[in-house]
């Protein structure tokens, strides 16, 4: 993943791994807002959308599908606008590996 800085308004840190993302479209429920900071969230969304591209497609259903599932990600969905197409995955309430 990588470093983030101020300027990245839109983007979420994982603060237990360090990692940090800029997903195209998230959702925070009003009940979990206390993660949305001045700069950036700090923990996992709600609802994570990624508009996928042949440019993007492989880290979207790769490396960024594995990180919303250890992250705590309720849900994540793929939407493929040239195949017209829309994948969802909903994952439990915590992280991966939270006992």
């Amino acid at each position: 993943m990588r470093r983030l800085s101020p300027a990245d308004k839109t983007a979420v840190e994982f603060p237990d791994t360090g990692e940090g993302v800029t997903p195209d479209l998230m959702f925070v429920s009003d009940e979990r807002r206390g993660i949305i900071t001045e700069v950036w969230l700090v923990g996992a969304p709600d609802l994570v959308i990624e508009i996928t591209s042949p440019l993007t497609e492989i880290r979207d259903r790769g490396v960024k599908l594995q990180l919303y599932e250890r992250q705590g990600v309720r849900e994540y969905w793929i939407v493929d606008p040239d195949a017209n197409a829309v994948d969802v995955w909903r994952y439990g309430e915590e992280p991966a590996g939270s006992p």
